[in-house]
């Protein structure tokens, strides 16, 4: 077996330390008095960013933004950038910026904001303009952050000298300045200036760090220094030193005892060799770390003469490597037809949150692992977090359109029921019966001129009155059948001629004022009818305009609907671009893989064979 090939490259490690930001933490929000703004902060705050995105611009539009219209736009900004609509943000921040309505530390750190997520998408030209939109004093942690962002923009253009200048400048115990030294050891490097960047690298790995993205820094310069003092200083020794500063369950955990046991190797020290490769060979055996370590520890075997043993191990490593290259071909398959992402993105809600929504989270399964090196990619994220917010705008039109039927039809359930209500209140139906009721009219007020041309008491007299009048005469009469002469019928007859009298008196009394009422009420009448008429127009008017309104919605709905139809295939469009760069990234990072493996294969083949021949 060959010695250790290996080749061991920094990458620019920059903005990962920076905690994901929240648009609108920047902004002390206070005396929120208007319930819109308050609604589209509570959305920012939940991370509902596409929701906050679609409620404020409906709210505005339509005029609802009554008390704070300045601070709605300032949220409103906010949203789109949590969302990750960097355009829609620059282009509010100018507008705001012109009319004077955001203070300049909130300029600040938004414009900071809009180059981290253009430099993440691989945008450098727009990060950097975004970055000259910053002026002015910045506080001490947002100006280390930005001269770091600003080296990193020239990395990217290959101008590692300015950048070094750069980075030495940032100094102090802030979070920047560990990658600060990492990234200037990138620059220095690539100038082939090995002693200054290996020291940079010294400084990393003896950092006391407060954060996993810093323990994460500190382990990748140890790995570094450790695999530098194995294959260019021949200084074995020194490497172990570094390898065993590694965490031993960290990110970078197998790959340092990779190098700790090829260290241990170099001094024909085969023993911890062994250990640090049988811990290795313990783990994931999709990791290539962890498959060189399977043909190391047999390979050293071999070297003490075990060979039976080198030869059960090296069948084991075989074994295991035509099963991953079945894996590898099953995952390429899956990932070929689409269906990989179903898996991938178990969770496509997080569309809601946009930009800031989660990729990292894989689900349990064997073929998972081969995307955990994909996702530390910003344009593998930036493309994934584009597929899933794309599915998720799909899924979000066509509930939109289940919505827009939904409508449609309580919209013309509303406009039956008022035509059928309408119908109800026929105006010829009620013209004539107002007709009838002001005829009727006419002919009491010519009795009631009858009655007054000739006092006619009796008329008015109430019903409760003519029954008790009757009664009497009633009783009269039986009593003058009777004829009797006795005093006590007598005594009744005078009794009921008084009573007789009282009534006719109090008919007669009240004749006057009764006949006014009568007039009055006929009056009333008339006023009645004249304001139902009027009532009955108005509401004949408002069924007609709701019906007319209502039928509006129509043409909203038909257009709305076209809107969703001409979305809908152009995101199926954009969805099957986006899988096909998934896909195309995959399959080639899946097939580099399986070439490594084959090579693996051949060489364990070869050493089988070499091990056999030891046993005879």
């Amino acid at each position: 077996m060959t010695t250790v090939n290996r080749f061991i490259s920094l990458t620019f490690i920059g903005l990962c330390y920076c905690s994901t930001l929240s648009a609108g933490t920047e902004v002390k929000w206070k005396n929120v008095k208007d319930p819109i703004l308050g609604d589209a902060l509570f959305h920012l705050y939940q991370d509902q960013n596409f929701s906050g995105i679609i409620q404020l611009s409906a709210d505005q539009q339509l005029g609802r933004v009554k008390l704070q219209k300045e601070e709605a736009e300032l949220a409103l900004t906010m949203l789109n950038l949590s969302y990750g609509l960097h355009r829609e943000a620059a282009s509010d921040m100018v507008t705001l910026q012109k009319r004077g309505n955001v203070n300049k530390d909130i300029s600040n750190h938004i414009w900071f904001y809009i180059a981290k997520i253009r430099y993440q998408r691989g945008y450098f030209a727009m990060a950097e303009s975004a970055l000259s939109q910053i002026t002015g004093a910045l506080p001490w942690e947002l100006e280390q952050d930005l001269q770091l962002f600003m080296a990193l923009l020239l990395m990217d253009r290959g101008e590692f000298s300015p950048a070094s200048k750069v980075l030495g400048q940032i100094k102090g115990n802030t979070g920047a300045v560990p990658f600060a030294r990492f990234n200037s050891a990138v620059s220095l490097v690539q100038n082939e200036e090995m002693e200054e960047a290996l020291a940079a690298l010294q400084q990393v790995s003896e950092i006391e760090f407060r954060t996993e993205q810093e323990k994460y820094l500190r382990d990748r310069a140890n790995i570094y220094l450790g695999y530098y003092q194995l294959l260019e200083e021949e200084n074995p020794e020194k490497a172990i030193s570094y390898f065993e500063k590694v965490h031993l369950f960290g990110v970078e955990s197998n790959e340092a005892l990779l190098g700790l046991g090829w260290a241990h190797y170099a001094l024909d020290q085969y023993e911890p060799a062994l250990v640090a490769w049988s811990e290795l060979t313990t783990r994931n055996t999709s990791d290539p770390n962890v498959q060189e370590a399977m043909i190391a520890v047999p390979f050293t075997l071999a070297k003490n003469e075990s060979f039976t043993r080198s030869a059960d191990l090296y069948n084991l490593a075989l074994e295991a490597f035509n099963h991953e290259i079945k894996s590898i071909e099953s995952t390429i398959q899956s990932v070929i037809k689409g269906a990989f992402f179903d898996k991938l993105l178990t969770d496509i809600s997080e569309g809601e949150k946009g930009w800031n929504g989660d990729v990292y989270t894989l689900p349990k399964s064997s073929e998972s692992y081969y995307f955990t090196q994909m996702l530390a990619r910003h344009d593998y994220q930036e493309a994934l977090k584009n597929y899933r917010d794309l599915r998720y705008l799909q899924n979000r039109l066509t509930e939109w359109r289940r919505d827009l039927a939904t409508f449609d039809d309580t919209n013309h359930y509303w406009i039956d029921n008022l035509l059928n209500r309408a119908k109800e209140f026929s105006q010829q139906q009620f013209t004539k019966t107002a007709q009838e009721l002001k005829d009727t009219r006419t002919q009491f007020m010519a009795q009631l001129a009858a009655i007054e041309a000739n006092r006619d008491a009796m008329a008015l007299a109430s019903s409760k009155e003519l029954r008790q009048l009757a009664r009497v005469v009633e009783l009269k009469a039986s009593l003058e059948l009777g004829a009797s002469n006795n005093p006590k019928a007598q005594q009744q007859r005078r009794q009921l001629s008084l009573l007789e009298r009282q009534i006719l008196w109090d008919i007669h009394s009240k004749f006057s004022s009764r006949l006014r009422k009568a007039k009055l009420d006929l009056d009333e009448v008339v006023n009645t009818v004249s304001q139902t008429t009027q009532r009955h127009q108005a509401l004949t008017t408002l069924a007609q305009d709701a019906v007319t309104h209502a039928r509006t919605f129509d043409g909203k709905i038909g257009r709305l609907n076209g809107k969703i139809n001409a979305l809908q295939p152009k995101i199926a469009d954009a969805i099957e671009e986006t899988e096909a760069h998934l896909i195309n990234i995959a399959v080639f990072a899946l097939e580099e893989r399986r070439t490594q493996l084959e090579a693996f294969i051949a060489q364990v083949s070869f050493s089988v064979g070499v091990s056999y021949d030891g046993k005879r």
